[in-house]
């Protein structure tokens, strides 16, 4: 059963990092390498209880990056800077008094 679940969370997030969905397309390589390489790392666990965590983990993982789309344009622009061509040149100002 475990075995299941886990192809079925592999697939679901492939597919969503894929999707249009995603908010940042250029991020798509680099996230469905790391989701292909933690279920590489973990191919070979027989712990029933330390897989059931780890699908666990993996849909919440899921559904955080799912509610991206929710955020604004500008906050996630902040968040992701410096990890692609967003199309958003913008420096942000961590000062206390937001001074220039």
């Amino acid at each position: 059963m475990s075995r299941l679940n886990s192809i079925h969370l592999y697939r679901h997030t492939l597919r969503y990092l894929r999707s249009p969905d995603l908010p940042f397309p250029y991020l798509s390589p680099k996230l469905c390498y790391n989701a292909r390489d933690l279920f590489e790392i973990h191919r070979y666990e027989r712990n029933q209880a330390k897989i059931k965590k780890l699908i666990e983990d993996g849909w919440q993982d899921l559904g955080f990056i799912k509610a991206w789309r929710f955020l604004e344009k500008d906050l996630l622009d902040q968040i992701f800077r410096g990890f692609g061509n967003s199309g958003n040149d913008a420096k942000v100002n961590f000062s206390k008094n937001n001074e220039k």
